[in-house]
């Protein structure tokens, strides 16, 4: 009874670290971001290291995917990519990712900006502005 009971633990555990996304933190520009990621997600995408060399995901297609992903968000209107940059993923040293920020807006208009992790698969995740707290 008591290996039938330690067997069911170990498998509820599994289950349930698989349903919980990994979370990251992130700041860009002064912002404090977190992005919600599925560890198979992150299992997906190619690992790699700067002693490698080039990433296995390019600038390029970094800026296509994440342009493509605003395309399919109806709310994100005329996005002008302002900064990327190339982070490793916490706790998963040999996964990289890039953070994206975006200015979306009309022209003349104060642009609001929205933020995005890309694996290396070219999946693209939105990241939140975490909430600040009360002072």
């Amino acid at each position: 009874m008591k290996s039938i009971l330690s067997a069911a633990l170990l498998l509820f555990s599994a289950l349930a670290h698989a349903a919980f996304p990994v979370e990251i933190f992130e700041y860009l520009d002064n912002v404090k971001l977190v992005a919600f990621i599925q560890q198979e997600d992150i299992d997906n995408s190619q690992s790699w290291s700067p002693e490698q060399g080039e990433p296995p995901l390019g600038i390029k297609q970094v800026i296509e995917a994440t342009l493509q992903n605003c395309q399919d968000d109806n709310n994100i209107a005329n996005p002008v990519i302002k900064r990327i940059e190339l982070r490793p993923v916490p706790q998963n040293p040999d996964h990289w990712h890039y953070m994206v920020m975006l200015g979306a807006g009309a022209a003349g208009e104060k642009q609001a900006s929205h933020y995005y992790v890309v694996l290396m698969s070219g999946k693209v995740i939105p990241a939140i502005r975490e909430p600040e707290g009360y002072k």
